[in-house]
């Protein structure tokens, strides 16, 4: 399964988390099986993906956003 990660660019000096893990949308577990359908959900929601992250961050800018495979828990 995949998931959507969005990276943002923080100031210097910045402390605490750069990055998020978009695991749920309206409430639902949000994971994909493969990349491509990931992926494709990143493009057709690329707007409401960078408000969320800028909304998370008090406004930094998003540097990327992308699909990476879950932690299995192994």
């Amino acid at each position: 399964m995949y998931e959507i990660v969005i990276i943002m660019f923080m100031s210097l000096g910045h402390q605490g988390d750069d990055a998020i893990r978009v695991e749920t949308l309206n409430g639902e577990p949000l994971a994909f099986a493969t990349k491509e359908k990931c992926l494709k959900h990143v493009w057709d929601n690329l707007s409401d993906l960078k408000a969320f992250a800028m909304h998370t961050f008090n406004g930094a800018p998003v540097k990327s956003i992308s699909c990476f495979e879950k932690d299995s828990g192994v």
